[in-house]
């Protein structure tokens, strides 16, 4: 899709108009060219459009135009970023017919965030993954996005949307296509952007200790893996921000089964990795001004004679042992070994890692805000504030040494569920992770209810959301590249 900015463009039959506006700036319409001989005023009243918040009117060949849309911003004192990326996607569902659109944002101009918020949200409501369809129904014919008159940076854009859709296309893919070699693979695309890829292998793996990391794998027939994505934007040697992402690419449970129903979205539970790739995507294409290197461990939970059972005690890349009292709390156990390497092999000033992690987390935030766990204040500040910045919000709850006791076993040093009434699940599992961090600053986003939607949303299908990439990228603008 092209994005272009444009002045003084003649309309015709083919061309569609698009007005964004907030509902101060109606009776600024009036004082446009296009309606100067029209009373728009009461055009507008007949049809009770006011331009609140998402409110879209269309009307077809008016003054000889294809179509002409207004879509409300709602009040000016309370428009925001998501607000702008939800009214831009909210547009998505008008213009499924369109090959190009003219947008008119008024009286907002001169705020880029907005401009690109709203043509962001336009495009990602159009991503559909409609890959594995025989009788592709095409729904996104549109082509050219012009934006008129303003200012609009189509670089940022590109990279901000290139890096989302690349992580909903990754969410999307079915298990039999996107398994951990597999994923090596598309990582491996990412080098033609200038990122450095290192993978390690099986052997390169158990040659580290990171045991826990490989019991996870022992069900599966498909070797596990660790890709290290290296993005070195700026010149200094400083220490990177450490992104770590959790990709099981496949999770039955393990002998720890889930039901049926439980079963048929966790091709997803790699969508923390795929918004690590992601990111690692956008910021090369921007050509962020920061060192940040992308840790994601590949596997699949699966479950054979080999696999791990309930009961099993396992050791750690950092020494610790663990016992293993349920096999579908696996993404901790990938995780402690991923955290730990990235904590003393990398040495990075900040880690952030991001996981699908419990099904607690939806009970207590639903699908509106992701968990936010951290042994840092100030991160967990700057993280929440990105949060409220991008519309991708975050809820912080407690690590505190309260928490700490039912991580204790018996026979090993820690157990990886607690076997007492009454446990907050995801707090158990922030505490289970804290171990593995050591004093690097670090911050643990629970992203089960939130990486993928059961419905439509104003800016995504039903299905991957890519949960994290604006999060993340606003972080990094926000505190890296001031």
């Amino acid at each position: 899709m092209e994005i272009q900015v444009i002045e003084n463009v003649k309309y015709d039959n083919s061309s569609t108009l698009v007005y964004f506006l907030t509902i101060e700036n109606i009776a600024s319409l009036s004082k446009t060219t296009m309606f100067q001989d029209v009373n728009i005023q009461e055009i507008l009243q007949n049809y009770d459009f006011n331009a609140k918040k998402t409110q879209v009117l269309k009307l077809s060949a008016f003054k000889g135009l294809k179509h002409l849309i207004f879509v409300g911003l709602g009040n000016n004192e309370n428009l925001n970023r998501k607000i702008a990326l939800n009214c831009g996607g909210t547009l998505g569902d008008y213009i499924n017919t369109e090959t190009s659109i003219y947008i008119h944002i008024l009286g907002e101009s001169n705020n880029s965030n907005i401009i690109d918020d709203i043509i962001t949200g336009i495009r990602l409501k159009l991503w559909n993954f409609n890959k594995y369809l025989s009788n592709k129904n095409e729904d996104k014919p549109l082509k050219t996005i012009n934006i008129v008159n303003a200012k609009f940076d189509t670089n940022e854009s590109n990279a901000l949307v290139s890096g989302v859709t690349f992580a909903r296309d990754l969410i999307s893919e079915p298990a039999n296509v996107l398994y951990p070699s597999s994923y090596v693979e598309r990582i491996k695309e990412l080098t033609n952007l200038g990122v450095e890829v290192e993978i390690l292998d099986k052997k390169a793996l158990t040659a580290l200790k990171m045991d826990s990391f490989l019991s996870v794998s022992l069900g599966s027939d498909k070797e596990p893996y660790v890709a290290i994505l290296k993005y070195n934007g700026k010149q200094d040697v400083s220490q990177p921000l450490a992104i770590v992402g959790k990709g099981v690419t496949y999770d039955s449970g393990g002998y720890s089964l889930k039901p049926a129903m439980g079963m048929m979205t966790m091709k997803s539970d790699m969508s923390g990795s795929a918004a690590t790739v992601g990111l690692i995507k956008t910021l090369a294409e921007r050509k962020a001004k920061v060192n940040v290197v992308g840790v994601v461990g590949l596997v699949e939970n699966l479950v054979n004679g080999s696999a791990i059972k309930p009961g099993d005690i396992i050791s750690s890349m950092s020494g610790k042992t663990i016992e293993v009292l349920n096999t579908d709390a696996e993404g901790r156990l990938v995780l402690a070994d991923l955290l730990w390497y990235t904590h003393t092999v990398i040495k990075p000033s900040a880690m952030i890692n991001l996981a699908t992690l419990t099904g607690a987390i939806v009970v207590c935030l639903g699908g509106e805000r992701a968990g936010l766990f951290s042994n840092n204040q100030d991160l967990a500040n700057q993280l929440m504030q990105a949060g409220e910045y991008s519309g991708e919000l975050l809820w912080q709850l407690p690590l505190t040494e309260e928490y700490a006791k039912p991580l204790k076993s018996n026979i090993a040093d820690l157990q990886n569920i607690s076997t007492a009434t009454r446990v907050p699940g995801s707090i158990f599992a922030g505490m289970f992770l804290k171990e593995f961090v050591g004093d690097v600053k670090w911050a643990h986003l629970d992203i089960a209810g939130m990486a993928l939607t059961l419905e439509n949303t104003p800016t995504a299908k039903r299905g991957a959301v890519g949960f994290g990439v604006r999060l993340l990228n606003d972080f990094i603008k926000l505190n890296y590249e001031k």
